[in-house]
């Protein structure tokens, strides 16, 4: 696999996570502060979650599969 590949499959959770946290932050401004921050720690937490759950299934994959998607 190339390296810009592996980069790119290392960093997604986090973007993922980080997407989702300003996502839920985004959503929940208006409701209060406190509520606010839940939602984003929630969404931070879920998108790492469903993203790891991905590349988990994704690693499966031979290289040569992965490079012809």
């Amino acid at each position: 696999m190339r390296v810009a590949d592996e980069q790119v499959l290392h960093a997604g959770p986090m973007l993922a996570a980080l997407g989702g946290t300003a996502a839920g932050y985004i959503t929940a401004l208006g409701m209060g502060r406190y509520l606010a921050l839940a939602g984003a720690l929630v969404a931070f937490f879920g998108g790492y979650a469903l993203s790891i759950g991905y590349l988990r299934t994704m690693s499966r994959s031979t290289e040569r599969e992965l490079l012809w998607r």
